[in-house]
Order: C-alpha cells, then structure tokens, then sequence
C-alpha cells in the first residue's frame, strides 16, 4: 500500500494582502482574547484559498492530481476579487475557524473550484463539497467558541487581491498547527496569456 500525506489546492494570498489579512487577524486576536478565546494566527505566508482538500492522498497518485493541477491552471485566467465579511466557521454558536469571505461576482472562483473539483472526483481522489465557499482563513480557535455579530463587526481591507497562481500542498499537522510545504511549482493562471 502506498504511503499517504495530507494534500490540498489552493489560491496563495498575494503579498501585500497577505500582510494586510495578517493584521487583520493580530486585531481579531486582541479583540477576542479578552473575552477568553484562544486564537492561533495563520502565517502570512500560508495564508491562502482552498479550492479543494483532498485530504489523506496516496503518494504514488502525486503525478495524476500535480497534472490536472497544471491543466486547471491553462483553461483559468487570473481572477480578481475582494474581502468581503468576517466569518465565523462553522457558525457563530460554535466558531473554530475565523475567516474572510471573499466576493466572486462574475462566477470565476466557483468556475475554478468545480473544474478541480471535477477532474479529481474522476480519478476518485475527491468528493466535492455541497458547497463552495471562498473565503481565507485567518485563525483558529484552540476550543469552539460562542460569538456574536458584534465580536466580527470590523471593516474587512479595502483591496483588490488578484489570484495569479494555483498552488498544490502537503499540510503536516504539528502541535504548533499546520505546516504547508508545496508538491510542485506553483502553476500561474494562463488563460489569455501568450
């Protein structure tokens, strides 16, 4: 039997939006810690957009996903987008993960995530999800948490973020959290490039 590692897709956060959602997360941190949540910041340069998790993966089935990836990668172009809201996931009574919503009017991040998601269900590494829901996840809660609207209530950055590139990762699970380590170069968005 091969051996496994956990595996996802996703868009990395640009910098300078990547620093800026790290501020914004340090200020998520000083608000809530009083209130007795224990928060652990994403690192600014794992910040990012899942399009699709996959999670245990069989290494020897490494090549099939990093080519579809590539192909994904081709038929996509660079995609435009902004904060939204803050999110409290997977609600607000039971909050784990706090997160930035992301605007997708024109469809090309729901377009992208059920691409991926179709060419992995073909070789039997993915069940999509019922939905797709972009958005970047900025903490953690070391225990679930009851919040309120009022502890979200912050202006999300006002900044066009573009995503250029897909990025295929191992995600190793340590005490500290989770250490991502990219499987392949990242892959740029190539549609309407020459």
């Amino acid at each position: 039997m091969s051996e496994v590692l956990r595996s996802f897709v996703a868009l990395p956060v640009p910098a300078p939006a990547n620093q800026q959602l790290f501020e914004v997360g340090e200020a998520l941190v000083d608000r809530l810690e009083p209130k007795g949540c224990k928060l652990r910041l994403v690192p600014r340069q794992q910040l990012h957009l899942t399009l699709a998790f996959l999670g245990q993966t069989p290494r020897d089935r490494l090549d099939q996903i990093i080519e579809q990836v590539a192909r994904v990668a081709i038929e996509h172009g660079e995609i435009h987008s902004q904060f939204d809201a803050f999110l409290a996931l997977p609600h607000l009574r039971r909050a784990q993960v706090l997160a930035l919503g992301l605007s997708d009017p024109e469809g090309a991040l729901q377009r992208l995530a059920e691409d991926l998601a179709g060419r992995l269900h073909e070789l039997g590494l993915f069940a999509p999800p019922r939905q797709f829901l972009a958005h970047v996840t900025v903490a953690r809660l070391n225990k679930p948490a009851r919040l309120t609207v009022a502890d979200l209530d912050q202006p999300p950055p006002d900044h066009v973020i573009t995503f250029d590139t897909i990025r295929y990762l191992e995600s190793r699970l340590e005490p500290s959290g989770a250490i991502h380590t990219p499987l392949c170069e990242d892959q740029p968005l190539r549609r309407g490039l020459s």
